[in-house]
């Protein structure tokens, strides 16, 4: 969410304004008439969110379109009363309507940029195929994380957060009304799963390879996640927020990319085509004197471990 101004409402709410002091300062498009003029709503927002996008673009030129969106979304806080609002809803129904209305927040430039002591982005941009001529599911992506386990390990039943944003972009169906089904729209989709503190490298694997051979959406089954796996699943950017003990996210250090059907299965001139996505991950805790972006930051430059990126056919 970015600025749009605010309304004045009468005493009773029958009478809605937008008084200039209430609005954003802007400059005026006839500078002959006046140097500055006032601005609100929508126009006032996007204009706002454009240029925090500029910024991020000049600070990290080697950055995709995929990865500003994501470190846009990535970077935002709930305010107070946002949080309020979200500490009372009673079901993942409830809270997915907040989400609608509030997104993740207010986007913070400082979080955008830089890491800290207790919090790291680790920010992947890799390539896949979702289809192989045939219109079979092809690629999907495994990544072992640089994971900080014996520090998270020692911050034991202590909280720590998991942020995982994953952004893509796809290409509508141009002839939408023809096709009938729940992927008709999205020429391919792309899905993150994260690997369960109980369960082993192996049969992680397997349970990922088992949902893309589907072609369908794995509900997930891991408790931790604010919103769940509906939001695992709409539109073309992913985001949500695990809560559990440092001890549980020890044993998490995998994550899983993988394409779930689109129209592109169904045209021969886009199988095997590549796409392009961005996938942010963070962790942060409150726990004193943690310090999770040194050992991080010693693992990724000494390149151990290395993502692997690994074709199903």
């Amino acid at each position: 969410m970015f600025e749009g101004g605010n309304l004045a409402a009468s005493q009773n709410n029958t009478i809605w304004d937008t008084p200039d002091d209430l609005q954003l300062l802007t400059t005026h498009p006839q500078v002959t008439l006046s140097a500055f003029t006032t601005i609100g709503d929508t126009s006032a927002a996007t204009a706002l969110a454009a240029r925090f996008a500029a910024e991020l673009q000049y600070h990290f030129p080697d950055y995709w379109p995929e990865t500003i969106r994501a470190l846009m979304v990535h970077s935002a806080e709930w305010t107070e009363t946002m949080k309020d609002k979200l500490s009372k809803a009673k079901t993942k129904t409830d809270k997915l309507a907040l989400l609608r209305m509030y997104g993740f927040g207010v986007p913070d430039m400082n979080r955008a940029l830089w890491s800290a002591r207790n919090r790291f982005n680790l920010i992947i941009q890799d390539q896949i195929v979702p289809f192989e001529l045939g219109g079979v599911m092809k690629d999907m992506r495994f990544y072992a994380l640089p994971w900080p386990k014996i520090v998270l390990e020692s911050i034991g039943i202590q909280n720590v957060r998991l942020r995982v944003t994953l952004s893509y972009f796809i290409d509508g169906n141009p002839s939408h009304r023809g096709y009938k089904g729940k992927y008709s729209y999205a020429s391919h989709g792309l899905r993150f799963h994260l690997k369960r503190p109980y369960e082993t490298v192996q049969n992680f694997l397997a349970r990922i390879s088992k949902a893309q051979q589907k072609e369908s959406d794995e509900k997930s089954k891991s408790i931790g996640w604010t919103f769940g796996e509906q939001s695992h699943t709409n539109g073309s950017l992913h985001a949500d927020i695990w809560n559990g003990s440092g001890q549980d996210l020890a044993n998490c250090g995998f994550i899983a990319i993988h394409p779930t059907v689109g129209w592109w299965k169904e045209r021969e001139t886009y199988q095997g085509k590549e796409v392009r996505y961005a996938l942010i991950i963070s962790l942060e805790t409150d726990a004193e004197k943690v310090d999770l972006y040194t050992p991080v930051k010693l693992l990724v430059d000494n390149k151990i471990p290395t993502p692997v990126a690994i074709t199903t056919r």
